[in-house]
């Protein structure tokens, strides 16, 4: 199919737009209530949970004992095949379980232990301060709004979303997304914060101007990945192997990381939603913030404890998008508060199986790659699903 014409592509979206006004709070504030009446009624802490702490020194170990064999102690292919594989699924395991809790602030309800934690972000090589603009202001804001939703945009690479620019080889991004996905935490760390930092944006975001502690701790983030994953190991072992290692767990680490997030937001099931046109200045999104999250995201593997463990509750990605402050180890009893809420309201709560999932991601890509014209979101579709 042609590509859409440019009269017929959206405009960029000049301003964020605004959700409805609603009343007490709208069905987000209910949900609110219910969120607060079930730790009033089972007497558990949001945050500062044990399991969060064992959970979390048991991910630390397996990271720091993986490195340090793979550098110290490995000296073959045999052995520094598995110890990688562990190893980048510990750095993906960090993000998903420490990291992102911790930069939600639901880690700790101790700003001092959030702040360290969250700086594992930087030390996987990240920088965490572009990181929380990006995805707790942004992304959980504007989930799935074309335009504005960062995670959506990756260029003309692929097209993630009906409302983006068709190029003719996006009619094979259903095959190649999939090797990229293994190049995120390379592309994150040498490219996309630097970016950032220099135009001071995340999208159409103004990214704020980091401070002097910032500064510091992103400086620090930076040399201190390159130490523990080229120069530290240069000294034991050829450039060869260390450059093998390191491509072969980032990218370990890239894809478990994509691949997650993918499929919460980029399926079949979901919505993606264009800004529509206003009139009068800001534009008002068709949907208030709770029916928005619910309709743009889905929850996969719900009710299986391995995925759950190692992707951080991050499988329910619809009650850590309404309650991003509440530790994920809550999620799963969390989700069946939602579906009694979502029942009760008359709501849709999406939920598929993982291979359904990762199927539904598929699809969506190939949709996507194939069809150019479809450049529009059906409003009152949206409405009448969420």
């Amino acid at each position: 199919m042609p590509s859409p014409s440019p009269s017929t592509r959206p405009a960029p979206v000049a301003a964020l737009p605004l959700f409805p006004r609603q009343t007490a709070g709208g069905l987000h504030g209910a949900w609110n209530a219910r969120v607060d009446a079930y730790f009033e009624r089972t007497g558990l802490p949001r945050r500062d949970v044990p399991a969060m702490y064992a959970k979390a020194a048991l991910i630390f170990g397996t990271w720091a004992s993986s490195w340090a064999l793979l550098t110290f102690w490995s000296t073959s292919w045999r052995s520094a095949i598995p110890l990688t594989i562990v190893l980048g699924m510990a750095i993906a395991s960090i993000g998903m379980n420490i990291m992102h809790d911790a930069n939600h602030q639901a880690f700790s309800k101790r700003r001092g232990v959030n702040r360290a934690l969250g700086w594992t972000n930087d030390l996987m090589g990240a920088s965490a301060y572009v990181w929380s603009t990006k995805h707790n202001i942004v992304h959980h804001t504007f989930t799935n709004v074309e335009g504005v939703d960062d995670d959506l945009s990756v260029g003309d690479l692929a097209r993630m979303s009906p409302a983006q620019r068709w190029r003719p080889w996006h009619r094979a991004q259903h095959v190649y997304m999939w090797i990229l996905y293994c190049f995120l935490l390379v592309k994150w760390v040498f490219f996309d914060d630097y970016v950032s930092l220099a135009t001071r944006r995340v999208g159409i975001y103004k990214l704020p101007k980091p401070d002097a502690t910032e500064t510091s701790l992103l400086v620090m983030g930076k040399v201190a990945y390159v130490l523990w994953n080229i120069a530290i190991p240069l000294t034991m072992h050829s450039v060869p192997w260390v450059m093998g290692t390191w491509l072969a767990s980032s990218a370990i680490a890239s894809i478990v990381l994509s691949v997650t997030f993918q499929l919460a937001h980029c399926v079949e099931e979901v919505e993606m939603v264009q800004v529509p046109d206003a009139n009068d200045g800001r534009s008002i999104l068709p949907l208030g913030f709770l029916e928005h999250q619910l309709a743009t995201t889905a929850d996969f593997g719900r009710g299986n404890p391995l995925v759950t463990f190692l992707v951080g509750g991050l499988n329910y990605q619809t009650v850590h998008h309404l309650s991003p402050k509440v530790s994920h180890i809550h999620y799963p009893a969390l989700s069946q508060e939602l579906v009694a809420f979502c029942t009760e309201h008359g709501l849709e709560y999406r939920v598929q199986s993982t291979p359904h999932a990762l199927a539904s991601h598929y699809r969506h890509l190939l949709k996507l790659g194939r069809c150019a014209a479809e450049t529009e979101t059906d409003f009152s579709a949206i409405a009448g699903t969420a």
